[in-house]
């Protein structure tokens, strides 16, 4: 793809200036200046180059980050000054940033809202769907009765795959309010979104706890 191309061009041309070593520190800077354009200029969706929307290829997007690290991984940058070793680091840490904003449902809608100007803090939003409220509010004393529970694991499970289901299809509506420009509803779905994460992460948590008592 075009950003590790560029990249790969750029090394081999470095390999071929005659010269390199007279000229190292006017190279040096060239190249920190077409990295950090290449990188930092650029927002998540075209650093790994995939299209600015909500569903994403996940097998290109892996593919994608795993070619682009290679290409700003700091071992790359061993044998370059101290400056360039420093920005290397921070290069690939923005490109693993991008990839685990991407990589996860809920911080890939909040970023989508954020490059459209909305800034807020999502979790805190109050949520106006009593339906989903509800939902919530079974969710969390399932949770508690499961501790109870003859076989907790199972029940632990059924609960898991239930939470999923209501990440999908809030995944689903926020596409489309997304895609049609709502974006006050789009935020509504992010908000409801956190509280599945929390919930799932909860049950994670429990799940490695009672696996402890096996």
């Amino acid at each position: 793809m075009r950003v590790w191309r560029e990249l790969s061009h750029l090394s081999v041309a470095r390999t071929r200036n005659k010269h390199y070593h007279k000229g190292r520190r006017h190279f040096s800077l060239g190249l920190l200046h077409f990295l950090g354009m290449l990188v930092f200029t650029q927002n998540y969706f075209s650093l790994l180059e995939l299209p600015e929307q909500f569903m994403v290829d996940e097998a290109a997007l892996a593919s994608h980050y795993r070619q682009l690290q290679k290409r700003v991984h700091p071992d790359k940058f061993a044998s370059h000054t101290e400056q360039e070793q420093r920005l290397a680091v921070q290069f690939s840490a923005h490109v693993n940033q991008a990839y685990s904003c991407l990589r996860s449902p809920l911080k890939r809608a909040v970023y989508l809202l954020e490059l459209r100007g909305l800034k807020g803090q999502f979790a805190q939003m109050t949520i106006g769907d009593s339906a989903f409220l509800l939902q919530q509010m079974q969710l969390r004393e399932d949770l508690m009765d499961l501790r109870a529970a003859p076989n907790r694991l199972a029940a632990l499970e059924k609960l898991q795959q239930q939470a999923q289901a209501m990440s999908a299809s809030i995944q689903a509506e926020f596409q489309v309010q997304f895609n049609a420009g709502h974006l006050e509803l789009a935020q509504q779905h992010v908000a409801k979104l956190h509280f599945i994460d929390k919930f799932l992460a909860d049950l994670h948590q429990l799940e490695d706890q009672l696996l402890d008592e096996v």
